[in-house]
Order: structure tokens, then sequence, then C-alpha cells
């Protein structure tokens, strides 16, 4: 959910792509989807409230899940059992925190799509979701984006951030708290943002200095900034992260990868979500040190569950798991750090509602609900499960 992307090579996938057909409002940033191709590469892997997606082979991005609000963007409301692509080409960036769906691509545009309250998706009027990636305007240098359950934000060129929609928490950050913005504002008092991330109603930016900073909704502590505090309407520091290299955001919770391998969380731990272990607060108003992780080289947030993976490619989840979203093979919640047996050799990971997904040497594997083909093997929906299953591309 940031835009580092790093560019993962697997053993190629065949794979027959039928040509999309481009909607009006979805230009193909100079080139058309070509007949045939082997995926070769991933880039990113995104989970989304019960979807997920991937960026591959030059910006060609893959839809999956759930599609009762055109979350998807591939114009209908039929879920999609395995991927499918999209019209929208040369993808930088994807994220998909709720019913919607925003994309940068490598030219600096934004294109959103889904479930449009609040105007969140940058287009149209209130409540007319969009069926197709849609652009937002006012945005042409766009390297990354972040979704909200009702936001959306763009990190530019500059290392300034720009967001819309709702704006009831402040999770705007332009310095006041009201409705919402049916165009992007700029947030207030951030020039050096190198990735950006987003909770249900707040946001978050790694700054080029190692900090991080919040902004927005925290009645669970999500900004981080060392008590419980109101509403903040622009970014204030979490604190006890100074050397952060990634950051990543659950609902009510975030997790930070230090320069050290170490990993500091903060936020909601009702489930155990910030890995401190049994009897921990069910609160960290501040980043407090995961003890038991060291040597990490990558982090996913889902909803209310982390996953992390270690430098010899061994993952670790813990948090909520009442969706067999962890893959430990129980529905048993876990407070710390969970060694996922099945899933060694992971590269990337990231997690969603209640489902986690990871790159591996030969592809994209997923687990845990698969009620609306959240794991994306084209088959029938199966209920959930435990152990990672080949995401099968067409």
């Amino acid at each position: 959910m940031s835009m580092h992307r790093s560019f993962m090579v697997f053993a190629p996938i065949a794979l027959l792509l039928a040509a999309c057909a481009g909607p009006s409002d979805a230009p193909a940033e100079g080139r058309t989807a070509e007949a045939s191709q082997a995926i070769t590469m991933v880039q990113k892997i995104e989970v989304g409230y019960s979807h997920a997606f991937t960026i591959a082979d030059g910006g060609d991005l893959y839809a999956w899940g759930y599609n009762g609000n055109y979350e998807l963007g591939l114009g209908d409301t039929t879920n999609r059992l395995a991927p499918e692509q999209s019209s929208l080409l040369d993808v930088a960036d994807v994220d998909a925190y709720g019913l919607h769906a925003c994309a940068a691509t490598e030219g600096g545009s934004v294109y959103c799509w889904g479930h449009n309250n609040f105007n969140k998706v940058g287009s149209g009027s209130w409540y007319s979701p969009k069926q197709t990636p849609t652009a937002v305007a006012g945005i042409a240098d766009a390297v990354a984006v972040a979704t909200g359950w009702e936001h959306s934000c763009a990190l530019l060129s500059s290392g300034e951030v720009v967001c819309w929609g709702q704006n009831y928490y402040g999770q705007l950050g332009h310095g006041s708290i009201g409705s919402y913005s049916a165009s992007p504002v700029t947030v207030l008092n951030l020039g050096d943002a190198i990735a950006i991330d987003a909770g249900a109603y707040s946001t978050c930016a790694l700054r080029a200095t190692g900090k991080v900073v919040c902004w927005g909704d925290d009645w669970l502590g999500q900004l981080g900034n060392g008590s419980p505090s109101a509403n903040q309407d622009d970014p204030v520091e979490v604190v006890g992260i100074d050397d952060a290299v990634k950051m990543v955001r659950g609902q009510n919770h975030g997790c930070a990868l230090l320069s050290s391998g170490d990993v500091k969380c903060w936020g909601a731990n009702t489930y155990g979500q910030l890995g401190l272990g049994s009897g921990a607060a069910s609160v960290a108003y501040s980043a407090e040190f995961v003890s038991s992780l060291s040597d990490i080289v990558d982090l996913g947030a889902g909803n209310s569950h982390t996953c992390a993976i270690r430098s010899d490619n061994e993952v670790f989840c813990w948090g909520l798991n009442d969706s067999r979203q962890l893959g430990d093979g129980t529905t048993t919640n876990q407070s710390a750090p969970t060694l996922i047996t099945n899933a060694a050799g992971a590269i990337k990971i990231d997690g969603g509602q209640v489902s986690t997904c990871a790159l591996f040497e030969e592809g994209v594997k997923c687990w845990g609900s698969d009620s609306v083909g959240q794991l994306g093997n084209g088959a029938p929906a199966s209920g959930a499960s435990s152990t990672p299953v080949d995401v099968v591309f067409p």
C-alpha cells in the first residue's frame, strides 16, 4: 500500500490475454493491451476489502474477488473467481481498502472506480459509482495512491500529498474538519513524503527522514502521537519511529519496518494485531516494538491482522483470525507473531479484511476467506483455506 514497488521475478506463468477494450474515461496511457504475452514479473500485490489486485508486466492490472460495487473496475458487478485484466494500463501503483480503488499510472495520472460516497473516486456525483477507471481531475504527477473507507489520497513526485472524499475526522489533512471535498486538497506541512497508506478514517505518510506522520481519526490511537487525542486535521508525528523504511496501515492500527529489520506497531490491539503478546493493552498510543521479530524484510497489514516476512522468506502473522486469514491452520486470534508453516518462500505480502496474499517465486498465492472468490484460484467459492492456494491467471 505504499509507493515502494519491488519488482519480483518468478517462473513464467502461461497466460493468454484477451484484448480489453478501454472505456472512454480510461485511456490506455499510450499503448493497448496485447493479444498474448507471458507474465514473468509481478510488481505488487494489493488486497482490499474482499478483493485483490496485482500489477504485472509493464503495468498491466489484474483484479479478482468481490465486485458488488464495481470495485474491480471491470464494468459490471459480477464477482471474479480468478484474475481478469483491467482496461487501465501502465499502472504504477494501486490501493483498495474498502469498496473503491484507485491507481496511479506511470504517466502520473490517478484513476479511481467503485463506490462513490463523498465523491471519494474524485469524479461525478455523490453515491454514483464509477464502473470503470475514471480520471481524477487536477493530478498529473502522482507516484502512489492510498484509499480509506470514504477517502482517497495521492502522493505526488514533489513529496506532497493530496486527498479527497470524506473529511469528518480530518482524514484529508488540509487543516480543517468538515463534510467532504470533491476535489484533491493538499495536506498541510508535508513536502517530503516517500510513501502513503490509509486506514478506515485516517491517513499516514512515511517521510524521507524515516519518520511517520498521521492525521484524521484517533479514537483508537491510530495516529500514534503518544496519548489519547482529538481527531487531527493535519499531520502529527508517530512517537517512537525515526528510521522507518516501510509503513503499513490496517483499519485502526499501523506498523513500520525499521532499517534495523525490527518492527514497531501502534493503534488498536483488540485482536492482537500489534503483535505485542498476551496481556498487552487494547490500544497503544505510540509505536511499540514487536519484540519477537527481527530481520524482517516486508510487512503487510490487513483490516485487523498483520503479517511479516523474515530475511529467510518465512512468514509470520498475528491478529484477527476468524476467517483463517493468518494461515496457521486455526481460527484462533494470535496476539504475537506466529510462524506460518505453509507459506515459506514468500517475497512480498499484503492483507485485506478476511484474506492474505503473497508473492512467491512460482507466482501469487492467497489464503483466508474465499466466500466471494478472494483466493483467485478459479474454483467456486470454498469458504476458507488456511493453506496458500495458487492464484490462477487466465
